[in-house]
């Protein structure tokens, strides 16, 4: 949890609305439970919890998979624990790529990219406080050796998002990721 080994507590509640104050503050303040953890339930909830615990939808960790499955989304959840996304009222950093997760300053919300595509917009990512580097598709390929034959052929329809909205053309043969320095 926040960059530490420490773990954290997870509880998946019903009907937290019933919960009797008493019962909540035995269970989420508990001397267990040094550090804040997520409590899940069906809809999240803007409440103050007890410990300082953050409610979240279960369906915030639910995505699709590249072929079209509803699969939990452990990168999200790693977010949400390492402090990347705090309480429910509060949106995702505007732009970062977390193993296969990206989100750009455009996106409404993160994507899951296949592991193909996610070394691709990490060599394309450059250092963050700079801007992306400008590359060609045989540079980031000869790192990448994805088997893609070109940025077009990577993100095409199968992609959860296309070249277009991830991938900016900014010269003959030259490209760069569409993210803030």
């Amino acid at each position: 949890m926040a960059e530490t080994h420490t773990f954290a507590p997870l509880f998946v509640v019903h009907r937290l609305n019933r919960a009797p104050e008493s019962a909540l503050r035995a269970v989420l303040a508990d001397a267990r439970w040094p550090r804040w953890g997520v409590v899940f339930r069906h809809q999240p909830e803007v409440r103050d919890l007890p410990g300082g615990h953050v409610v979240r939808g279960l369906g915030d960790f639910l995505i699709q998979d590249d072929h079209g499955e509803d699969v939990f989304d452990r990168l999200a959840l790693s977010r949400v624990l390492r402090g990347f996304v705090t309480p429910s009222d509060h949106p995702e950093p505007r732009q970062f790529l977390q193993g296969n997760r990206l989100k750009l300053p455009h996106f409404p919300t993160s994507v899951e990219l296949s592991d193909e595509r996610a070394k691709i917009i990490r060599i394309l990512w450059g250092v963050d406080g700079y801007p992306p580097p400008v590359m060609s598709w045989t540079q980031v390929n000869t790192q990448a050796a994805t088997g893609y034959q070109s940025f077009d052929d990577a993100f095409d329809q199968h992609c959860p998002c296309p070249r277009r909205e991830v991938i900016e053309r900014v010269g003959y043969g030259k490209y760069r990721l569409r993210r803030d320095p």
